[in-house]
């Protein structure tokens, strides 16, 4: 996944107000880990809003890749 498709991802899971199933965070979260170096700004300030929408604590990595 691109930086953008992944904020949107998350981006929709908060807007709907449903939180994925644990396979797929783990997915979105791995995506997060590997192309985080590739967010803008607003890509990560939309991770961090959905993250807190859904009530979701930022695993270290993905802490540390952001």
């Amino acid at each position: 996944m691109k930086p953008q498709e992944i904020a949107n991802s998350l981006w929709s899971f908060a807007q709907l107000a449903r939180s994925s199933g644990p396979e797929a965070r783990a997915a979105l979260e791995a995506a997060v880990v590997r192309v985080g170096f590739g967010m803008n700004a607003q890509d990560v300030a939309i991770l961090f809003w959905a993250f807190a929408t859904l009530g979701w604590e930022l695993s270290s990595e993905v802490r540390a890749t952001l």
